[in-house]
């Protein structure tokens, strides 16, 4: 009987001692999933801070491009403006009959229109 109560005890110690080790174990493997779980958090933010500067800087190029594209639309026009408001007063100076040219001409230098 004794010795069977002892082969339970050594039992129960030998149970006790590969559950530590199971225990162990299982506390080694989280360990080791939880840093492989950081380098992965870690991993995908850097991941996705690049991805948000690349789209800054697509957005910001775009911008410029946008920009220089307005830019150079607004010259486009201004010339284009200038260049008809040119043409009219041309085709309207010449469409005058020459006595008012010439009497234009003389207002502009501050002699009084001949009636």
């Amino acid at each position: 009987k004794s010795q069977s109560v002892q082969a339970m005890g050594v039992r129960r110690s030998q149970i006790q001692e590969e559950k530590q080790m199971l225990q162990k174990e299982m506390a080694r493997m989280d360990e080791a999933i939880q840093k492989e779980l950081e380098q992965i958090s870690t991993a995908h933010r850097t991941k996705q801070r690049k991805i948000r500067e690349a789209q800054l800087k697509a957005d910001r190029e775009h911008a410029q491009r946008v920009d220089k594209w307005n830019e150079d639309r607004k010259e486009a026009i201004k010339s284009r403006l200038d260049d008809l408001q040119r043409r009219s007063s041309q085709a309207e100076a010449a469409s005058r009959p020459p006595w008012f040219q010439i009497a234009a001409s003389n207002e502009h230098r501050g002699q009084p229109q001949a009636q």
